[in-house]
């Protein structure tokens, strides 16, 4: 079986399944968000592209916004409910990426984790779940520097005319800690 090589050393298994191909990714914890791996694995004319330099969470926590929103097709689907309530939103990545540059934009710093990312192709369409980690840091006289919360990631890449892009994430709260009113501060 062949088996694509990241610059990291680490592999990936290829395997059929009845879906289509699903790629396994094993004892991998890439400082990756928003599907960036499963958009890098996804690009190009293999199933198994080399991982690109501006993934989604390396594009945000080095506030390069503009590749961030080449991530996401138009429109996209972006689910937060579990984390901040009020209902899915539907927007142009234009819109969702000025939204996160807004709030995480004026934070000290973040840093974004994602490990365990399985992903399922099928056709022009895949779907990919994997764990997220976020850090969020500001220092403020209200409370704990940090905030971080931890959870799933359940993306739905689609390939476009201009490749691969995110349609939709999913965001589903497991556990969070520290100063819940850092993006709050951020913005006030």
């Amino acid at each position: 079986m062949d088996r694509p090589t990241f610059s990291s050393g680490r592999t990936f298994q290829r395997r059929t399944g009845r879906r289509g191909v699903t790629i396994l990714g094993f004892g991998i914890a890439i400082t990756v968000g928003i599907a960036a791996a499963a958009i890098a694995l996804l690009r190009g004319p293999s199933a198994h592209g080399v991982p690109e330099p501006h993934s989604a969470a390396t594009a945000r926590d080095t506030s390069d916004w503009n590749a961030l929103e080449q991530l996401f097709s138009n429109p996209v689907y972006s689910d937060r409910t579990s984390l901040f309530g009020g209902e899915p939103q539907t927007n142009t990545p234009a819109e969702l990426v000025g939204g996160l540059q807004y709030v995480l934009g004026k934070l000290d710093t973040t840093h974004h984790l994602i490990s365990s990312q399985v992903i399922d192709l099928n056709g022009d369409e895949a779907t990919s779940a994997a764990n997220m980690q976020g850090t969020h840091v500001l220092a403020n006289a209200s409370g704990g520097s940090q905030w971080v919360v931890a959870g799933r990631h359940d993306y739905q890449p689609k390939r476009t005319a201009e490749g691969w892009r995110i349609a939709g994430i999913t965001f589903t709260l497991q556990w969070a800690s520290g100063n819940e009113h850092i993006l709050t501060l951020a913005t006030a």
